[in-house]
């Protein structure tokens, strides 16, 4: 029997209050269980909006727990498992973390690896950033890979994965808005399903700061599902039958002769 998985991303307005979001998290688990989904996906920042100004404003690691322990429960009560996106603190700073979570008990963790130095941001004044040995985890059958927002753009990650076998890549964003930047978004995301030949199950910040529109891609590059640019709940099937027939047409891993490390 062919692996089926119905997925649902999160599309939020987070703010700089954990507490605010917190009880809208919570909300939301409700209304992507009430899909019939198998898995339910939160965007970047939805714990907390981070102020780059104003990095000694940001979370806490007890608010951090609270919030991880209260989401990890609600999953169980629920019967959904779910990736969220906290702050998982280290030393000094914490790390932009990627969770799945599912009765309750983590299954799989991603640390952003290429944090947002870029158009008037700085998330290294806020966040460390994870180690560059990405690891892909099985879930119902699917072997998924995650990529936080800015890692989106940078190949070399989503073709680590594939080596690996990935069939479903999650990403987790808050992508600021601004010019060019929903084109890129939406084709970026587009390029990856292709170039894979994986499914692309993305949740994404809304609001006046974030571009929104949350989507799934098959890997043939066709949008299954978008959220418009308000909160909500999207919900899209993926299936290894499409997986397979795109990959019998197009054995891109077998065929690839160019390692993306670098040369002498």
């Amino acid at each position: 029997m062919t692996a089926s998985l119905v997925v649902s991303t999160v599309q939020m307005e987070s703010t700089p209050d954990p507490e605010e979001n917190l009880k809208k998290s919570l909300s939301m688990i409700g209304k992507a269980a009430d899909t019939g989904a198998g898995l339910a996906i939160f965007p970047e920042y939805q714990m907390m909006v981070p102020d780059f100004q104003e990095p000694g404003r940001n979370s806490s690691s007890q608010m951090s727990a609270r919030f991880f322990e209260a989401m990890a429960s609600e999953s169980a009560r629920r019967n959904l498992a779910i990736i969220i996106n906290y702050w998982e603190y280290g030393n000094k700073r914490p790390y932009n973390a990627s969770v799945l979570l599912q009765g309750g008990k983590e299954l799989y963790r991603y640390r952003k690896i290429h944090l947002y130095d870029a158009a008037g941001k700085k998330e290294s004044s806020t966040f460390l950033a994870g180690e560059p040995e990405p690891r892909t985890h099985t879930f119902s059958g699917f072997r998924m890979g995650t990529a936080i927002c800015y890692d989106i753009r940078f190949p070399e990650l989503t073709q680590r994965y594939m080596r690996d076998g990935i069939d479903l890549l999650v990403v987790q964003a808050g992508w600021y808005g601004g010019e060019g930047k929903l084109d890129s978004w939406i084709s970026i995301l587009r390029t990856r399903a292709i170039e894979t030949g994986c499914f692309v199950v993305a949740a994404a910040q809304c609001g006046p700061l974030f571009s929104g529109h949350s989507a799934v891609f098959d890997p043939y590059g066709r949008i299954l599902a978008e959220a418009p640019d308000g909160e909500g709940v999207i919900t899209a099937p993926v299936s290894h039958e499409v997986i397979d027939r795109y990959r019998i047409t197009y054995p891109l891993a077998e065929q690839k002769r160019i390692n993306c490390g670098k040369t002498g």
